[in-house]
């Protein structure tokens, strides 16, 4: 209870103003748009503005929660069951899956924000980062799926609990938080690297306290790797047993028209800047400059943070970059929080720097999600 106590007044009071602010911020963009549409737009109209918070992918998660994997086209089998299954299971008593839905992300990009503000005052002891890495983890562009009904808040949850547990040897909690990110996004596979780099270091660091004990260790930290594994397995164990096939929610993900299969990340860079000079500038073209904001964010980050989080980092953010289609890496590397930290190192010096970025910052998160209701920008 102390401990919430603590919680409460040192971290979530930090992260409570910007994530108050963000919902504005969105909500005010959907009035706005809806309110333009209304004076100048044309036939049709554009489904996101209808849908408001639930719309693209958070249509999905709602539909799948409300009625199953059959209430959806078969496509919706890559959106993975953690999200959904909450929000049946506290929602639907009620009759309320949808809200609830909502719910559930906006109090868990909460609860992120505020371990990310004590994650990095323990892994760093510079409290002004942490607040820095909060507000621009909240205010930037991609952060509006923070508010819709994505499943990207629970996934970075569970990334920020993991690195807190496991830096402190606390494996249960990372078990179970590894577990929950394999069953939320299928990304949250490549957590298994930096909890084997923790549990490396925590063997190594470990003081002499019996065979037993050195045993119990290892076997709690390999199964903590094993976790996020654990996790997309038992998803991928479901969608055979239903009929749809192992494989299935993967390959789907690997089709042309959604992420597509493996190249170079080069050759999607490269793809994304020919599109950039040639006038699509907020379609592929913005990946490019995304890319490159999150490759300094992250060697920006590795200065001050330790080889689990740069490995991590590094891993997702290449990751994203083999896919030939790069749509919603924004949001992939918002998600891959080392980056959001690196964000705050960077904005360090001078003091007004950090103003003016989070100025910014707030009106393209504005701009962006103006773009996500008319249907011109993919979250």
């Amino acid at each position: 209870m102390i401990a919430l106590r603590r919680f409460a007044r040192e971290d979530l009071s930090v992260a409570l103003a910007p994530w108050i602010a963000s919902r504005a911020i969105v909500l005010l963009a959907l009035a706005a748009a809806r309110y333009i549409f209304g004076e100048i737009g044309t036939a049709p109209r554009p489904p996101a503005l209808s849908q408001g918070l639930f719309a693209w992918d958070a249509a999905f998660y709602r539909d799948i929660a409300a009625g199953g994997y059959n209430a959806v086209a078969h496509s919706g089998l890559r959106f993975f069951a953690g999200l959904p299954l909450m929000a049946r299971f506290l929602g639907a008593p009620i009759g309320q899956v949808g809200p609830v839905l909502i719910i559930i992300v906006n109090i868990a990009s909460l609860l992120y924000a505020g371990i990310l503000n004590r994650l990095v005052i323990e892994e760093t002891g510079d409290l002004g980062l942490a607040t820095r890495s909060v507000w621009l983890g909240l205010l930037a562009p991609p952060a509006l799926v923070f508010v819709f009904g994505y499943a990207e808040a629970l996934l970075a949850l569970c990334a920020v609990l993991i690195f807190l547990n496991a830096r402190n040897a606390r494996w249960g909690w990372v078990i179970l938080a590894g577990f929950f990110a394999g069953v939320v996004r299928p990304t949250g596979v490549l957590l298994l690297l930096p909890i084997a780099v923790f549990v490396w270091q925590s063997l190594r660091a470990e003081k002499p306290q019996g065979a037993n004990s050195k045993k119990s260790s290892l076997a709690l930290g390999a199964l903590g790797v094993a976790s996020p594994v654990l996790g997309i397995c038992s998803y991928l164990a479901w969608s055979k047993s239903a009929g749809y096939g192992f494989w299935e929610p993967l390959q789907i993900q690997s089709s042309s028209n959604l992420r597509g299969g493996f190249v170079w990340p080069w050759t999607s860079i490269n793809g994304a800047i020919d599109s950039l000079s040639s006038g699509d500038r907020l379609g592929s073209g913005l990946h490019a400059v995304w890319a490159f904001v999150a490759v300094i964010c992250i060697i920006a980050a590795a200065r001050r943070l330790s080889a689990p989080y740069t490995l991590w980092a590094a891993a997702s953010i290449a990751i994203a970059l083999c896919a030939p289609n790069l749509d919603s890496f924004e949001r992939y590397a918002l998600v891959t929080f080392p980056v959001v930290i690196g964000a705050g190192v960077l904005t360090s010096r001078p003091k007004d720097l950090f103003r003016g970025v989070v100025a910014i910052s707030s009106a393209g998160l504005f701009g962006s999600s103006i773009l996500v209701f008319f249907g011109r920008l993919v979250p």
